[in-house]
């Protein structure tokens, strides 16, 4: 039969698939979650949204260039490299990872939390939200100016920039961390709604 007229491919939920491979070029939209599936090869070069969450894949190589929407949490993913350069929302969440490098320049949501994190060095200036609690993160620098959503709890951070220049915060949670000493202003977090900075030390 041919596919190739095919948009949207679900699989999820069947649990004992273990590989997709040759998908069809013109598919944009592929679930295929909580299966068995080790191995993604052949994603095609039109895939905009992948959701493969909750799965056994240790890599992710040769993602499709125009992917938007990935999806990749509850695997064993310890290093994800060459991200799409368009990519908008990524949830890599429970996973190996020890470091997040060349985050693209177009990402609004990144949620890494319950991973090995020790640090992220970038975080693009598009990011509207960031989800990285139960990490190891020692220190957040360079916070883009959109964010509005703002979760890091229970990892080590012990130093942190001033709140005061996120002028669209709407939640901050930075409950257990180690942060010292610090001075917290949000006269400028006209929008805050939801915050959580206790279990500070002084």
């Amino acid at each position: 039969s041919n596919y190739s007229n095919l948009l949207v491919l679900s699989c999820a939920h069947i649990g004992t698939i273990r590989q997709i491979s040759n998908i069809p070029d013109g598919l944009e939209e592929l679930y295929c979650q909580d299966n068995s599936i080790a191995h993604l090869d052949g994603l095609g070069n039109n895939l905009l949204k992948l959701d493969c969450s909750r799965n056994k894949i240790s890599k992710l190589n040769n993602l499709p260039f125009g992917l938007k929407w990935l999806d990749c949490s509850f695997n064993q993913i310890a290093h994800l490299d060459m991200i799409p350069e368009c990519l908008e929302y990524l949830n890599c969440s429970h996973n190996l990872l020890v470091k997040l490098d060349d985050l693209p320049p177009s990402l609004f949501v990144l949620i890494c939390s319950n991973n090995r994190i020790l640090s992220i060095d970038y975080l693009p200036t598009s990011l509207t939200e960031l989800y990285c609690s139960h990490n190891k993160i020692w220190k957040l620098t360079n916070l883009p100016p959109k964010l509005e959503k703002m979760h890091c709890s229970s990892n080590n951070i012990g130093q942190f920039v001033k709140l005061n220049e996120l002028e669209n915060l709407e939640e901050v949670d930075l409950s257990r961390n180690e942060i010292m000493g610090i001075g917290i202003d949000l006269r400028n977090c006209y929008n805050l709604r939801i915050n959580y900075l206790n279990y500070l030390m002084d």
